[in-house]
């Protein structure tokens, strides 16, 4: 037993993502951007729909904890994400890869460059 950690750290594409319209960067993370209200209806292939992954029990299958970092060349997240199961990971980022029609989309804007 016990509990598995992931600490990726995320580079996140700021010009990319603030060239979108409040309504679209929404619709990608599936909450709204001044509140973090979750957007009911919710599109299938946001962010929120296929990251924010819950058990049989309706439990969180990872608990995850962020701190933004960043300078005026670069801007991101150094995330931890805890789990009772180190194959909610691959099921997280299974869900998050989709397939090519269906994958999310806050994925084109960021990208991971360390971790453990």
């Amino acid at each position: 037993h016990g509990s598995s950690i992931h600490v990726p750290r995320v580079r996140f594409n700021i010009d990319a993502w603030q060239a979108l319209a409040l309504d679209e960067q929404e619709q990608i993370m599936g909450r709204t951007r001044l509140d973090n209200v979750l957007i009911e209806p919710a599109r299938e292939n946001s962010h929120a729909s296929l990251a924010e992954l819950t058990n049989e029990a309706g439990l969180a299958l990872l608990l995850d904890q962020s701190m933004p970092f960043g300078d005026v060349f670069e801007q991101g997240s150094l995330w931890m994400s805890c789990s009772a199961h180190a194959s909610a990971f691959d099921t997280v980022l299974t869900s998050r890869l989709g397939t090519p029609a269906n994958y999310d989309q806050w994925l084109d804007y960021n990208q991971a460059d360390m971790g453990a």
